[in-house]
């Protein structure tokens, strides 16, 4: 007897549920953990592309060492030592850190089987970074071997594997592994070789330059590029710049909010408030832009972006050290002028809310400007960022001396309160990621 055919219908819906099935136990394994998986390049135009649990988790190690280098500047500023010094502590403790996160997220990218091996490579990083991020509040050493680690397995077990399974990248990713190691070696011979102060500062300056550089170098000088998804890169920047945020309102939270054995006080609700308005303000001038659309129509300016975000990241730090510096000026004798603070005996605690003035000021000029700077915007538009920046640096200069922090901190929310619904109307009217003129 002969079987009857069965329609064309029937077939074609059993077939997309078999494959959809098989899709569900694919994406099920990969959930779990599968043990070992090829290599390869993603494709850099995935739809949906998000950042993963990994990459998440990956970043926590970052909260540890912004913390570090907070509190380590503002400490610094504390106990009166020379402020050049510790700035440049600072600048080189905040790169540390972010040249730390820095290949991760772009190997990452490109390349992210979530196999065990490619888990084991981000746990190994991982302990490298808090291993940096102890280092900091300690020793350069522990800096150093922390750097050993992370960069070990970010070669061995990152480029060096995605060499041997990924043939049509294996040349510039062997490039990427020689030159990983060659860097690794010249921070050793920094690190080893004995010199002063100013030696060690110029060797540092010239191997961050060389170390941040070099993938640059990699990628013009080969042929074959390695490919990058622009959205995701943009949510993996947009994590880091998050997590400073978050700093910034753990240095609220900590000098304010959490001083112990203080009374209801008025000057810290002012102070508080305003350091949360300042910040989501910025917030909101950051998430205005949309990087990864400018990524994608314009992957040239992909190094320009890339490498403009840690003048970002840094400021933002800078930024959450002056919340924290003021909130610590904030007691309950709050006074009005100069002379009174000079009168209760309070000269330490004056000093430190015009560094805390100056440090917010700063910061949140360089914030203004490089914004606008990394996008390509009009010189008209960033002749009015310029002439926020100027407003900020005014009040540091002029309205500091005569005010409490409280109220300082609300002036500095005039300018920036002031630009923000012009940027939100003109952004709506044109181009997203172009601040019009």
């Amino acid at each position: 007897m002969q079987a009857t055919p069965k329609p064309a219908a029937i077939v074609k819906v059993r077939s997309l549920m078999r494959h959809k099935s098989s899709g569900s136990q694919s994406q099920l394994l990969t959930r779990g953990g599968v043990i070992h998986a090829p290599m390869r390049a993603r494709n850099p135009r995935e739809q949906h592309r998000v950042s993963s649990a990994l990459e998440k988790l990956y970043d926590l190690t970052l909260v540890v060492g912004l913390s570090a280098v907070s509190h380590q500047f503002a400490e610094h500023i504390q106990a009166g030592r020379e402020l050049a010094h510790g700035f440049g502590t600072f600048c080189m403790s905040f790169f540390a850190l972010w040249n730390a996160w820095l290949p991760f997220v772009w190997f990452s990218s490109t390349y992210d089987v979530d196999d065990v091996f490619y888990r084991i490579g981000a746990m190994g990083q991982m302990m490298g970074i808090l291993m940096v991020c102890d280092g900091i509040d300690h020793n350069m050493d522990e800096i150093f071997a922390g750097y050993i680690m992370l960069r070990v397995c970010y070669t061995v077990l990152f480029r060096f594997r995605a060499a041997y399974q990924d043939p049509p990248h294996r040349s510039i990713n062997i490039r990427h592994g020689v030159v990983s190691s060659v860097i690794l070696a010249g921070w050793y011979c920094q690190q080893a070789l004995p010199s002063d102060e100013v030696t060690s500062t110029v060797a540092f300056l010239v191997i961050g330059v060389c170390d941040v550089s070099a993938p640059a170098l990699v990628e013009h000088w080969s042929t074959l590029k390695m490919p990058f998804h622009p959205h995701h890169i943009s949510e993996r920047y947009s994590e880091f710049t998050i997590i400073v945020f978050g700093e910034s309102l753990l240095s609220v939270s900590h000098s304010t909010v959490l001083k112990p054995n203080a009374a209801f006080n008025t000057e810290a609700v002012k102070t508080s408030t305003a350091s949360v308005i300042l910040l989501f303000a910025l917030w909101w001038l950051y998430f205005l832009v949309p990087f990864g659309k400018l990524l994608h129509d314009h992957p040239h300016k992909v190094h320009v972006v890339g490498y403009g975000h840690f003048v970002i990241h840094f400021s933002l730090a800078g930024f959450a050290t002056g919340l924290y510096l003021a909130g610590l000026a904030t007691d309950d004798n709050a006074v009005i002028t100069r002379e009174r603070r000079r009168l209760a005996s309070a000269e330490s605690r004056d000093v430190s809310i015009t560094t805390a003035s100056w440090v917010i000021a700063i910061s949140l000029s360089i914030y203004i400007l490089t914004i606008p700077v990394l996008i390509g915007a009009p010189w008209l538009s960033l002749a009015k960022n310029v002439f926020v920046a100027a407003m900020f640096v005014l009040t540091a200069a002029f309205v500091t001396p005569h005010v409490t922090v409280g109220t300082l901190l609300w002036v500095y929310c005039v300018p920036i309160l002031s630009f923000l619904p012009y940027v939100i109307w003109r952004t709506r009217r044109k181009d997203p990621y172009v601040i019009p003129s």
